[in-house]
């Protein structure tokens, strides 16, 4: 008997490591003795006994028992192994592969090898092979030994900083202490580096450089300074001021004084200005001045009682004209002219109380005049056209004058001087508009920006520009100071609000056609309308709440160039155009 032990088995026949190594000799030696022993018996069982031999002789061995510690697995099997371990043992086959230059990250190795498969085409993602070949490995890991290094440099060059500021440091309390001061020459010995070699002395022709160089900087120095009073110089040297000039207005009313001594330019005693009252819009004309001999330019009511309207026009001439017939001097008609301008009048303005008013004109001057008595006050030239010109009303000896030659210039009349130049648009200015109390103003220019300023502070506060916008020559804000809407040079008008960021305002008005005109725009005394004039001659008018056209008017045979609402009649509205006339409607 064969024991699995090794050898022959001598544990007899309770042997149980051998019960599965029994071979068919034993158990028919086992039978034979057993019937041996039994008589008849043994012979039936022998008999059995060989057929059960047989039985076990046609079926094959049972295996034997082995422990398994871990299965076995094949190298190459990348289910078993996962993505990154297969990629990184399988062979590459250089033919197929592409090679990459730089190291990939672990998120990347990790990846799937192929995408999901999309049930609506029968393509499927696929990653393409690549690795990375021996001198792309090296290369790649002597940068990063080398960043390292260099990160190692760094925090030692900054710490060798730290020290040396330590030191200095040290040195300047030294000093301090020894009664020399902070700012104390330091000594000889302080002055050379101990662990450098000594100052050298310059040579002469080391010196000569330095001589010519510093010669050189000094000429450059005083060259560009010379360009600075130069250009300062030309900035002030077209500007003159003359106060002595003489009476050129002439009265054209009854009688300049009632018999109460009262001046003409009084409102009457009936008028009453009221705020906030409620507006219509106008139908028919109520009456018509004539007497420029060319076209209108501007036209503008007196400040808060409005029985005044003050012109002007191409003819070189300024008009006042009576609005009411209970006017003082002799009712309802023209009043004054003012006369001093050379060229066509481009822009003048009421002072708060309307005492004054001053204009500019294409002859490159402005003039403040004395609106009762004629007298031109003071007459500026300014070396360029003022498009607009607005008083300052926190400081009514202040005027701004925007300019055709890109710049908003702000003059002292008491001193007869510029004392502040806002210089940022890159276009003629068109308007200058207070806000805020007058605190602030909004200019617009042909730059197609608007800008928003401090008073006295040249530097814009504010920045409005946009690729859609168009010039905008006319601006006008509501009653209630709360928006400003613009004439914009595309047939429509724009609004903003007057809040910090000063952002567009969704209110847009068309239907007219202004492009290529500065036309005005004005709002009904209540807010509620808001009318514009037209280059056929027109006027139309919008309800402020909706945007939508409610009037349609044609009031001139030339552009319109002037419309402006009466400040206290409920329908009052005035319009001029460059055909001379000047109408009041109701």
């Amino acid at each position: 008997m064969t024991c699995k032990c090794g050898g022959d088995c001598k544990c007899g026949d309770n042997c149980t490591c051998c019960e599965y190594a029994s071979d068919s000799g034993s158990e028919e030696e086992a039978g034979a003795t057993g019937g041996l022993e039994n008589g008849g018996v043994a012979e039936t069982e022998t008999t059995a006994a060989t057929a059960a031999t047989a039985k076990l002789a046609t079926q094959p061995a049972r295996p034997r028992a082995r422990l398994e510690t871990a299965p076995e697995v094949g190298v190459q099997d990348e289910d078993v192994q996962g993505h990154a371990t297969w990629a990184l043992t399988r062979p590459i086959n250089n033919e197929n592969t592409k090679v990459i230059k730089h190291n990939l990250k672990a998120s990347t190795l990790l990846n799937p090898g192929e995408g999901p498969v999309n049930p609506f085409t029968h393509r499927k993602a696929h990653v393409s092979e690549a690795a990375v070949d021996e001198t792309g490995f090296d290369m790649e890991l002597y940068k990063t030994m080398q960043h390292n290094t260099d990160s190692s440099g760094r925090k030692r060059r900054k710490r060798q900083r730290r020290e040396e500021k330590r030191e200095q440091d040290e040195a300047l309390l030294q000093r301090a202490l020894a009664g020399n001061g902070l700012w104390a020459a330091p000594a000889d010995d302080e002055d050379e580096d101990e662990s450098g070699p000594a100052r050298q002395e310059l040579s002469e022709e080391q010196k000569a450089y330095l001589a010519e160089q510093e010669r050189k900087r000094d000429k450059i120095a005083k060259k560009a300074q010379e360009d600075a009073d130069a250009r300062a110089g030309t900035e002030d040297e077209h500007i003159t001021v003359d106060r002595q000039l003489e009476l050129q207005s002439t009265f054209h009313g009854a009688a300049e004084t009632d018999y109460q001594g009262r001046s003409w330019l009084q409102p009457p005693p009936t008028l009453r200005p009221s705020e906030g009252h409620d507006a219509y819009i106008p139908k028919r004309v109520l009456t018509t001045f004539k007497g420029h001999d060319k076209g209108v330019s501007k036209i503008e009511f007196f400040p808060k009682y409005g029985h005044m309207l003050l012109s002007s026009s191409l003819d070189c001439t300024l008009k006042i004209w009576a609005v009411y017939e209970s006017c003082l001097g002799g009712g309802r008609g023209l009043m004054r002219t003012y006369k001093g301008h050379k060229e066509p009048i481009r822009d003048h303005v009421f002072n708060k109380s309307g005492d004054k008013f001053v204009s500019s004109s294409y002859d490159r001057t402005m003039r403040v005049w004395d609106t009762e008595t004629g007298q031109a006050i003071i007459s500026i030239g300014i070396g360029s056209v003022a498009n607009c010109v607005r008083f300052a009303a926190v400081d009514e000896n202040l005027v701004l004058a925007g300019c055709s030659d890109r710049q908003i210039l702000q003059y002292d009349l008491r001193e007869g001087k510029v004392v502040q130049r806002y210089k940022h648009h890159d276009g003629a200015v068109n308007t200058i508009t207070f806000f805020d109390e007058d605190r602030r103003f909004l200019t617009s220019a042909d730059d197609k920006k608007l800008l928003v300023w401090d008073l006295n502070t040249p530097v814009p506060i504010k920045y409005i520009s946009e690729a859609s916008m168009q010039s905008m020559p006319f601006i006008t804000t509501s009653p209630d100071k709360s928006f400003f809407a613009c004439q914009s040079m595309d047939n429509q008008i724009v609004t903003y609000e007057f809040r910090e960021r000063f952002r567009n305002y969704s209110k847009r008005f068309s239907g007219h056609n202004n492009a290529g005109f500065a036309l005005p725009i004005d709002f009904s005394p209540n807010g509620k309308y808001l009318m514009s004039g037209d280059s056929a001659g027109k006027l139309f008018f919008w309800s402020w709440g909706s945007c939508k056209k409610i009037r349609e008017l044609k009031v001139h045979s030339q552009p319109t160039q002037g419309a402006i609402w009466h400040p206290v009649e409920p329908s009052w509205v005035a319009t001029c155009s460059w055909d001379g006339l000047i109408k009041l409607w109701e």
